[in-house]
């Protein structure tokens, strides 16, 4: 005759706990506080992001620079040619827009990745995952400088005169920090959970460059762009960096609606980060 073992019957305080992993929400002032104590790390990471970069190039820093000036003296060359806009100092305006527009697209195209990207580091020591996302947009704040530098030098040469206005860059590259932080923090968090935001993100960009007045003044627009224009949160960006330099622009509406778009994504942002940061890292 064979025993079989019974369990014993079970009480209530014999099952064991069920541990049930779910993020710690915290609120935007936290978030803020947290990255603030970051702020040296940020630096770091940023200078060693730039560095890293470009360090085994024979020219090194200096492809931040070449390749946007290069894309911009083809895109001069191609458009005075082909397609005739009537705009003085042509080559001046499309590099002080494709200034912009390059750290637009750069730090929007690599920040929209930088938490699934980041994870190895963000498992070992915990920071605020936006963190990632703001490396890169202070890393492109390197190639912004050195190119707005160009643009104002060769003003000279090209009889370009610079005024008082040429002080709006100020408040031009402010504006387009904050707008294209916002924005690329906003798409790093949904990216975690849907992969699909780096092809998004990749069309956004291609489009975008077309559909903003980088080679093309507003008023000189075809009439079926200017509603497009008119949402385009990059219009009033681009009116500024224009009007630094002597262009006219209908900057009222544009720079409206860029602070309407910034603080949406801002709002977007602070509340993706506070409610999901500290499960970023385990979703990957």
């Amino acid at each position: 005759m064979t025993a079989i073992a019974t369990p014993p019957p079970t009480r209530d305080d014999d099952v064991l706990p069920l541990l049930e992993l779910a993020g710690e929400r915290s609120t935007p002032l936290a978030l803020g506080r947290g990255l603030w104590s970051s702020r040296e790390l940020l630096v770091l990471l940023a200078r060693k992001e730039f560095h890293v970069k470009y360090r085994r190039m024979s020219f090194g820093t200096l492809w931040a620079v070449v390749l946007p000036l290069l894309q911009s003296v083809v895109m001069a060359i191609v458009f005075s040619h082909l397609v005739v806009f009537h705009v003085p100092h042509y080559a001046i305006f499309i590099l002080s827009g494709m200034a912009a527009w390059t750290y637009f697209s750069s730090v929007f195209a690599s920040g929209s990745t930088a938490i699934a990207g980041g994870a190895s580091l963000a498992s070992k020591v915990y920071f605020p995952r936006a963190l990632l996302c703001l490396v890169q947009s202070v890393t492109a704040l390197y190639g912004l400088v050195i190119m707005i530098g160009i643009v104002l030098v060769l003003c000279v040469p090209l009889g370009v005169h610079l005024g008082p206005a040429v002080l709006l860059l100020i408040p031009g590259i402010l504006l387009l920090l904050v707008f294209s932080s916002a924005l690329t923090l906003t798409a790093a968090a949904l990216h975690v959970y849907f992969r699909d935001v780096n092809y998004v993100v990749n069309a956004l960009v291609l489009l975008l460059l077309y559909l903003s007045p980088v080679i093309y003044s507003p008023a000189l627009a075809p009439r079926i762009l200017h509603p497009l224009l008119v949402v385009n949160p990059l219009t009033g960006i681009l009116d500024l960096f224009h009007a630094a330099l002597g262009y006219p622009g209908a900057m009222g509406l544009a720079l409206f609606v860029t602070g309407a778009w910034t603080i949406f994504f801002l709002a977007t942002a602070v509340v993706l980060h506070s409610r999901f940061d500290r499960v970023f890292t385990d979703l990957q």
